[in-house]
């Protein structure tokens, strides 16, 4: 596609007193990558209004104070554009796709969205229908909804709790007047980051930068994280959903910040355990010895602050006590044994490898370098992943093991139905059945 240009994303996050540039050209492509985003994802969804953040960014789509949702998609289509929304608990932004010689125009549409948003009732209603409808489908998906309420669960109480999706009945509550207070407090100059990469100069952006920072002045309040502090004994919560012949289980524990230096051992370790490969022993052991569930794999989410490991996987009703006791005694060798020496120089062997693809376009180089910005990280930390993996030592890779897992402190949630599944599963783990927490799947 000659002479195009791809702006794929506006980043806001909480600086100085005007907007931040980042920009690397790369003439070998006639793509630009950019970003406006805002530091300030789900978890500053006002209380009772989880979803207003998602809301907000995709109501910037929906029309100007200058134009109709219409009149912008026409704009948008006569400059060979299109724009897309991305929220997460930290992080809100805008992507999107140009071509060249329609940059300057689509920029000047770009910071009309921006800092001119209309906010129409008609819109915010269509829209807030679209995510109920959203959210009430997913209560039929029960990998999707075993994922949801792990988190819900296991973060209850902390801001994190707020997923970018909100909820059902928080949606119902939203007002224009809370996105207005959303966007006032949050869609600053001083909170906005702007990346660019391809075929562009900082130059080409100055006049968009200019922009944003005299419509949209002031000082963003930085919002404290607090540390997450989960229960630190066992809980095994059931997510009650009639007439399962299958569950979905997810298990897991407080994991680690995106900034702590032990990801890099831990990665290797997950990996080994359940990294979605087919060699993992999360895989070999429950479906391939077993046949116990067709997938099993294990993840970190990590934040600012700790979120969680977990591992999951989905048995039918009479595999799902054995599936779950074997699981936690593979959880028990782990932390106790480590991985082994050839697992070991496997796994940092291909992690190597496959480090070199996470910064190989200008498109990931400035993704990460977001990502580097929002949390502190150092220049170049994606870029230099494999430097530190190739220095990794077994001991060090079990070390972060053990410190990292909490042994007890885990949080066991099971979609499934209670009147089949409580006694049986209480009784393989060796639990009192009444311990266990039995939730309607339907409660946000």
């Amino acid at each position: 596609m000659k002479n195009a240009v791809m702006v794929l994303l506006l980043v806001i996050s909480v600086r100085v007193n005007a907007a931040e540039l980042f920009v690397e050209t790369d003439q070998t492509l006639p793509l630009v990558h950019i970003g406006v985003a805002v530091k300030g994802g789900s978890i500053h969804d006002p209380d009772q209004r989880n979803g207003a953040m998602m809301l907000l960014f995709e109501m910037l789509q929906r029309g100007t104070q200058n134009k109709t949702k219409a009149q912008l998609d026409s704009a948008l289509d006569q400059l060979g554009a299109s724009l897309s929304v991305d929220v997460k608990r930290e992080l809100s932004s805008l992507q999107g796709t140009v071509l060249a010689k329609n940059l300057p125009g689509f920029l000047d549409l770009l910071a009309e969205i921006i800092s001119a948003p209309s906010l129409r009732q008609t819109e915010l209603d269509r829209l807030r229908n679209e995510m109920i409808s959203a959210l009430e489908e997913e209560l039929s998906n029960d990998r999707a909804l075993a994922a949801t309420r792990f988190g819900q669960t296991f973060l209850a109480g902390h801001p994190y709790s707020k997923r970018p999706e909100g909820k059902i009945k928080d949606l119902k509550r939203i007002t224009l007047s809370d996105l207005k207070t959303v966007y006032d407090n949050a869609v600053l100059s001083s909170n906005m980051i702007i990346l660019a990469a391809g075929s562009v100069t900082a130059q080409d952006l100055a006049s968009f930068k200019t922009k944003l920072d005299g419509a949209r002045p002031g000082t963003a309040k930085k919002i404290q994280i607090p540390e997450i502090k989960p229960s630190s004994k066992l809980r095994v919560v059931i997510f009650d959903k009639p007439e399962r012949t299958q569950t979905q289980v997810v298990i897991g524990q407080k994991g680690l910040k995106i900034t702590d230096p032990k990801n890099d051992a831990f990665g290797i370790a997950n990996e080994v355990f359940g990294g979605g490969s087919f060699s993992s022993r999360l895989f070999v052991e429950l479906r391939e010895k077993r046949g116990w569930t067709y997938n099993a794999r294990s993840m970190m989410r990590a934040g600012s602050q700790p979120l969680y490991w977990s591992m999951g996987f989905f048995p039918k009703n009479s595999d799902t006590p054995p599936a779950i006791a074997y699981s936690l005694k593979m959880l028990k060798d782990w932390k106790q044994n480590g991985i082994t020496e050839k697992e070991f120089e496997f796994t940092r062997s291909s992690q190597m490898k496959s480090a070199s693809f996470n910064a190989n376009t200008p498109k990931k180089r400035l993704e990460n370098r977001l990502v580097e910005v929002l949390y502190g990280l150092p220049a170049g930390h994606f870029a230099n992943e494999a430097d530190r993996l190739e220095k990794l030592e077994l001991d060090e890779v079990n070390a972060a093991i053990k410190s990292t897992l909490q042994g007890e402190g885990l949080l066991i949630g099971v979609v499934a139905t209670a009147s089949i599944s409580k006694e049986a599963i209480a009784k393989d783990i060796g639990i009192d059945p009444n311990s266990v927490e039995v939730i309607d799947y339907r409660t946000e």
